[in-house]
């Protein structure tokens, strides 16, 4: 027995040496999102410096050149959040949209493993929220606090959830508390938390040459060479590829496609495209058609829209101004449209005008496009007497103001 314990005791001496150790280590990554977004948006400032410190610790931890680590991912954990602005459910859907997300736009960057990954969506951060409230210097505090802490959520039978928290911070103060919440505190409610855990193992130290043992002779022969060739011999430096990781680009849509609700309410038909063309214009084509009749009355009509819009923000994001022109047909009796009174009247009409909007993102790519316009519009038509025979009574013309483009459009972006 003591025989075969020595045998164990130098096998293991022989093994550890070379054995790889290895440990678990976890970094953190919290990404800021804008209002109704849900993507990396490196226009937020806190994003670039957040994402690249954490880029550059999962580089770090690959090690030297003279000591390359083994690194795998073997745990995410990701939460979502948003701030109080939309309802318990669509706070609910954001959250999750947003931790999906940020993972599948890390997975560019690092080999995370779908089955290693846990989603959270915890809706409105009120914890965020209470804190800093706590620790700011909003009016209203005390009240805002109580409101928070002491007024209930209730689950109905349907499975609603009714949460009054929204609705009385909303009245505090008569909104005054609100707006202060909305330009101060929710930016840092809409946000992803995620922690990776990683196993990095590191190789074993290099192995020690064993000592060179000389024996001590009586008689050393030296052999005489006479020539010494040397071959040249070209040396070629290959350098090793340097790891590098590419830049996160937060997705930016260039397109839209979208329809006017308001026309399509009236039985006319709208369809259009928009193109981003800068960082804060866009220009978009709208058409209009309506070939039928409503009863015992005739609205034909037709319209080519183009618009330029400039956006404060960024394309595609809260509040712009408009400018727009546009130009059509109709043939139409027995309505009040513009000063076109009673009989039937068939032309064309041109104009342009000036509007201001707000895009309110409904999700990633759906959006509803709300915007007041008002335009000038000279019309120039050809005026029948009625009857089963319509006499032919002259040319006319007129201007007035009309709001064609004011609307409300459903947006898809691309």
């Amino acid at each position: 027995m003591k025989k075969i314990g020595k045998i164990v005791i130098a096998l293991l001496l022989m093994v550890l040496p070379t054995a790889a150790f290895a440990q678990t280590s976890v970094d953190t990554l919290t990404i800021l999102h804008t209002e109704g977004n849900t993507d990396i948006d490196l226009a937020v400032p806190e994003n670039q410096q957040r994402l690249d410190a954490f880029l550059d610790r999962y580089r770090r931890l690959f090690g030297t050149e003279g000591q390359k680590n083994k690194v795998k991912i073997v745990g995410v954990s990701t939460a979502g959040y948003s701030s109080p602005t939309g309802s318990t459910a669509i706070n609910e859907k954001l959250s999750r949209q947003r931790a999906n997300a940020v993972v599948k736009q890390l997975g560019l960057y690092m080999p995370i493993v779908s089955n290693t990954v846990k989603y959270k969506s915890h809706g409105v951060d009120w914890a965020t929220l209470q804190r800093l409230i706590e620790n700011g210097d909003m009016p209203q505090r005390f009240e805002a606090l109580s409101i928070i802490k002491n007024t209930p959520v209730v689950h109905t039978r349907n499975g609603r959830v009714i949460d009054q928290r929204k609705t009385q911070l909303q009245a505090l103060d008569r909104g005054r508390a609100w707006q202060f919440m909305k330009d101060n505190y929710f930016q840092a409610t809409r946000r992803t938390d995620v922690i990776v855990r990683y196993q990095v193992e590191t190789p074993p130290p290099p192995k020690e040459p064993e000592p060179v043992v000389v024996q001590k002779t009586d008689t050393v022969t030296v052999e005489k060479i006479d020539t010494v060739t040397v071959e040249k011999t070209d040396t070629v430096i290959i350098q090793a590829p340097v790891d590098t990781i590419p830049p996160v680009i937060a997705k930016e849509f260039m397109f839209g496609i979208k329809s006017n609700l308001l026309y399509d309410a009236q039985g006319i038909a709208s369809l259009g495209g928009e193109i981003k063309i800068s960082q804060h214009s866009t220009i978009s084509l709208m058409l209009t058609y309506n070939p039928f009749r409503y009863g015992g009355s005739t609205y034909k009509n037709y319209s080519v829209q183009p618009e330029y819009r400039y956006w404060f923000t960024k394309a595609y994001e809260k509040f712009f101004l408009s400018a727009n022109v546009v130009w059509g047909g109709f043939n139409i009796d027995k309505l009040h449209i513009g000063g076109l009174y009673g009989k039937q009247r068939q032309g064309h009409f041109m104009g342009g005008g000036i509007g201001a909007g707000y895009h309110l993102a409904l999700s990633e790519r759906f959006a509803f496009d709300f915007t007041l316009c008002a335009d000038v519009v000279s019309c120039s038509y050809r005026r029948y007497t009625n009857g089963e025979k319509p006499v032919k009574e002259g040319k006319f013309s007129s201007v007035t103001f009309l709001p064609i483009g004011t609307g409300v459009s459903l947006v898809f972006k691309l």
